[in-house]
């Protein structure tokens, strides 16, 4: 009798060890290619917003704003900036690219869970500004939150671009 009230039991925790043990086989193999598809789709938007950048390092981001989340410097003399901001949702993370003369050279939303969608379109209008002409690009109707978080990452990374070439 005491058999076979424990034997659901045992079978069930036999099956959960096995899926376990499968989940993490699995998570061995993948895991590698998962980190390199994510270099290279990070390697793709640096070039992105800064075409001209032959090779980047990556730099600390220590003392830099709150929003830059990753920091490269490209050789050809500009920095890309990876910030993190909350549009309509939290996660919007945009690469902005600037020259060594601070003029912006490309920026990209590249994670969102924004549900408008018009976060692709909003970094094309950056191109080409500077720090005192960021703010007139055309905002998305019905995007505002999108456009103001968009608009938060653009000044983040101006901000970081003057503490980097020695302002404040």
């Amino acid at each position: 009798m005491v058999k076979s009230k424990l034997m659901p039991t045992i079978v069930l925790s036999i099956i959960c060890l096995c899926a376990a043990l499968l989940l993490s086989a699995i998570n061995m193999v993948a895991d590698p290619i998962i980190k390199a598809n994510q270099e290279q789709k990070a390697q793709d938007a640096l070039l992105e917003v800064m075409p001209e950048g032959e090779s980047f390092d990556k730099i600390d981001t220590a003392g830099l704003p709150e929003e830059i989340t990753a920091a490269y410097k490209a050789a050809s003399g500009g920095y890309v900036f990876q910030m993190t901001v909350t549009g309509y949702k939290s996660g919007l993370v945009i690469m902005c690219g600037i020259d060594g003369n601070g003029k912006i050279t490309g920026a990209k939303c590249i994670q969102s869970s924004e549900t408008l969608g018009a976060e692709g379109e909003l970094g094309t209008q950056y191109t080409g500004k500077v720090s005192d002409n960021y703010t007139d690009v055309s905002a998305i109707s019905g995007a505002t939150l999108t456009c103001n978080g968009y608009r938060k990452a653009i000044k983040a990374a101006f901000d970081a671009f003057e503490i980097l070439k020695g302002g404040n």
